[in-house]
């Protein structure tokens, strides 16, 4: 099957954060841009305000403390967090994708995670039931695991 820019277009946002989460946790767990030697895709503050808009998905709005000033890594978690006060769940599924296209360009989906796209297009087989698509809970999982600011920063 080969995809185009309009089989990504077509989806709807909910397949399309799935695919992006996916991706953005494949190479977390891949070690991009941890304290290996592969070059990370994503910039640092792509990684904190992908990381922020997880936390709003999972959790909605910020009731966490402020941590103290001298927490720098904790601070900046918080305040990126804290700044997405009020966002719905769509438009943090929007603001996920279009960092995204932001830092990757607009046709990451194919040029990066065609494998993801693929199987988020492709047509249920005939003899099987019909897929859904992994639940916002399933989806949000994946993205807890996968530490989007890498821990080297930490301490």
């Amino acid at each position: 099957m080969v995809l185009g820019f309009g089989d990504w277009l077509a989806l709807p946002y909910e397949q399309k954060y799935a695919v992006a989460a996916q991706w953005v946790a494949t190479q977390q767990a891949d070690g991009y841009g941890g304290d290996g030697d592969e070059q990370s895709l994503l910039t640092e503050d792509a990684k904190l305000a992908l990381w922020a808009l997880g936390q709003q998905l999972e959790h909605g709005d910020n009731a966490g403390e402020k941590p103290s000033f001298w927490e720098v890594t904790a601070s900046a978690k918080w305040s990126a967090y804290d700044s997405l006060r009020g966002t719905s769940s769509l438009d943090a599924m929007r603001k996920f994708i279009s960092i995204l296209d932001e830092d990757l360009g607009p046709r990451w989906p194919l040029e990066h995670a065609s494998a993801l796209v693929a199987a988020a297009v492709a047509p249920p087989a005939a003899d099987a039931a019909p897929a859904e698509p992994p639940s916002r809970r399933a989806v949000l999982q994946s993205v807890r695991r996968a530490e989007l600011v890498p821990s080297r920063a930490e301490g």
